[in-house]
């Protein structure tokens, strides 16, 4: 891990909570997840350039590595009958507030650790990844839109990975073992830590990312510490009390350096007219230099302009792989929404386990029949609804192609 050098103090955030492996219908409690603030100096591990990985992966959350079934059709208990044939379970996340809960599969866990450690996944007989022993280690990072206090409380059940972004790329952890926290020099303020088949660990922010997102031309300090948005500093906060000012609601819950504009809590004219705000965004962005946004989901997510997930994947490529790394040439990603494309379109190849926005589909019919290959560059949809890949086997799907598609370029 390529961590900051940097001799200013860092942020831990330890998360309590217990990764649970038994693939069963695991429910987490809905209470929120307690976080403790603990400040360190960190002693950064040494890496030579040789054993640098060579490549890095990126992957949304919800869509993309998470599912939501719909009511359950023909297809679907298709699919179920197949995943109890392959032994293929379902893991379930804790229920949202309105009742749905997402899913991903054990094999998507298997698969993420055969990428993160450069092996096999255990007891796999796919002829796409039967020679993975050789490729090397390679960084696998969640990135997403979604609120920091939500990230923290779906860890438990999402794969392991080398980093973990919230808020449309406003913040940056990596988990650090429990045994080097001798490292820091700071006490534990309580000693609270995640446990994992990896073994225990803490979060670290990234204190260079958050000094730059803190400043008072983006997201300012106080969405760090809880202050209310209307007593908040920064330009993002200014805009949103712009908005806030012509009767728009805001969602800033559980959100230090971004906000949502979601139409289920708007009203009367804006509520009538939001489809022309989101497509205003969509097509325009926001009027000011200072902020960036998307969409996502048919909400509107607001953000510093050095913010956003191609550029929090830009820092991370070279955090990662060294300076000389780019987007174009070391990374892959796997993707599913409108929020994604800059950062899918920037990579060396995205691939889609499914398509849910009309953006996205417009670009795949500009690509053309080219898109059933996979040339470097281009979007790679793997859902197949015809042979029943979708969902969670569509993410296995796109997670077996990149690990051949690394497999192959380490041999060129």
């Amino acid at each position: 891990m390529h961590l900051s050098t940097s001799s200013s103090t860092v942020l831990l955030l330890c998360v309590a909570a217990v990764l649970l492996y038994n693939y069963n219908d695991v429910i987490l409690s809905e209470n929120p997840v307690l976080l403790s603030v603990v400040v360190a100096s960190p002693a950064t591990p040494t890496k030579k350039k040789s054993t640098m990985p060579k490549f890095i992966v990126f992957s949304d959350v919800d869509g993309t590595l998470v599912h939501y079934p719909n009511q359950e059709n023909h297809m679907q208990q298709h699919q179920r009958q197949n995943d109890r044939a392959h032994n293929n379970e379902l893991i379930h996340l804790p229920p949202s507030k309105t009742g749905t809960r997402g899913v991903l599969s054990k094999h998507t866990l298997e698969l993420c650790q055969a990428l993160r450690q450069g092996k096999e996944p255990h007891g796999n007989n796919n002829s796409r990844t039967t020679q993975q022993q050789s490729i090397g280690r390679t960084p696998l990072v969640l990135i997403s839109g979604m609120r920091t206090t939500t990230l923290f409380q779906r860890l438990p059940y999402l794969p392991i990975a080398d980093a973990y972004v919230s808020e449309s790329g406003g913040r940056i952890f990596y988990p650090v073992p429990i045994d080097e926290a001798s490292r820091y020099d700071e006490k534990f303020i309580p000693p609270i830590v995640i446990a994992s088949q990896d073994g225990q660990f803490m979060l670290l922010e990234d204190h260079e990312w958050r000094t730059q997102i803190s400043d008072v031309n983006a997201a300012g300090p106080d969405g760090f510490h809880d202050v209310p948005m209307k007593d908040r500093t920064g330009k993002v906060w200014e805009y949103g009390k712009h908005l806030t000012e012509k009767g728009y609601v805001l969602d800033t819950v559980g959100y230090a350096t971004a906000f949502r504009i979601n139409r289920k809590m708007q009203s009367g004219t804006l509520l009538e007219h939001f489809d022309e705000l989101l497509k205003s965004y969509s097509e325009n962005g926001t009027p000011s230099e200072y902020i960036g946004s998307s969409t996502n989901l048919g909400c509107i997510d607001i953000y510093p302009f050095m913010s956003g997930k191609k550029k929090c994947c830009e820092y991370l490529v070279k955090r990662f792989l060294g300076m000389d790394a780019e987007l174009s040439t070391n990374a892959y990603c796997m993707c599913d929404d409108d929020n994604d494309i800059e950062m899918a379109l920037s990579c060396k190849s995205a691939f889609l386990p499914s398509v849910t926005s009309e953006s996205i589909r417009r670009i795949l019919k500009l690509q053309g029949e080219e898109s059933e290959t996979r040339h470097y560059g281009k979007l790679v949809v793997t859902e197949d609804v015809g042979k029943s890949i979708v969902k969670t086997k569509a993410t296995e799907r796109a997670l077996e192609m990149i690990l051949e598609e690394i497999q192959l370029a380490h041999k060129v």
